[in-house]
């Protein structure tokens, strides 16, 4: 992690781990290894997740379930995210699949802060949403983020 500081490494392992096997559980094939990314270099495309943190807090203090979604939902380091016109769409499917797959992952624990996210969770149909979370997951995996977007909600 930060300047060699790997204090947090195991809850992020294990952490990590649970989350992997939620996606598993929904037919998803999780990417298995995640790097840190590196301000000024560049992308790494998808050789590997992204790690998503607070640079204040990953050296002291275990990873929260955000946090570790958040991870997760970036399963690969896509050039189109550090471009000068990054796509809001897709990044804001990034956000929706976070939530997503904390509330999946951990149900009755993460609640989504997100009104839009809470609300479509509790009315859209499950299959949809699983649907719609597997076709947004391998856009991010493989970087196919054109046609990304958050599923219609409403």
């Amino acid at each position: 992690m930060l300047a060699g500081n790997t204090a947090q490494l195991q809850r992020w392992q294990s952490g990590l781990t649970e989350l992997t096997s939620a996606l598993e559980k929904l037919g998803m094939a999780p990417v298995r290894s995640y790097r840190q990314p590196v301000p000024g270099l560049a992308s790494t495309g998808t050789e590997a997740g992204v790690l998503q943190f607070d640079p204040g807090l990953v050296n002291v203090a275990p990873p929260s379930l955000a946090s570790l979604a958040a991870t997760v939902a970036r399963p690969s380091d896509c050039a189109q995210f550090t471009g000068s016109q990054p796509p809001a769409r897709a990044l804001d499917a990034e956000h929706w699949l976070a939530e997503y797959l904390g509330s999946i992952a951990k149900p009755g624990v993460f609640a989504t802060g997100d009104t839009e996210v809470r609300a479509w969770a509790a009315t859209a149909d499950r299959a949809e949403q699983r649907r719609w979370a597997v076709a947004a997951y391998d856009a991010l995996r493989t970087c196919s983020l054109e046609n990304l977007e958050p599923p219609a909600h409403g």
